[in-house]
Parts: C-alpha cells; structure tokens; sequence
C-alpha cells in the first residue's frame, strides 16, 4: 500500500497555503502513524527553493 500527501490545489483555492514546518510535521506523523506503509510527498511548489530542498532532506 502506499499513502500520498499531495494535491494541494484543492487548499490554493481557499487561500491556504502550507508552510515547510506543516508539510514536515505531516509527513512525520503520517510515518509515525503508518510506518509500514510506502509514502509519497509533494513538496509544495509555493515553498521557496531552499526550504523545498531542507524539508526533502528532513523528510528522508
């Protein structure tokens, strides 16, 4: 099985926007949660670079 956190389209619309600490934070708890499950994240394209970069390392 694999979980996917992603699509955030649905959240740009109702002008919410995620910070690095939020995606972090997710991902870690969904790991957490289910930690034998594959999981994919999408790191958010309104993240600037430097911080897409740091929450792709933290997140390995």
């Amino acid at each position: 099985m694999q979980v996917e956190i992603g699509n955030y389209d649905s959240f740009y619309e109702k002008g919410i926007v995620f910070s690095p600490e939020q995606i972090l934070n997710l991902t870690m708890e969904t790991k957490r949660i289910l930690p034998s499950v594959t999981l994919s994240v999408t790191v958010p394209h309104t993240l600037s670079l430097p911080d897409q970069v740091t929450n792709t390392a933290f997140a390995s």
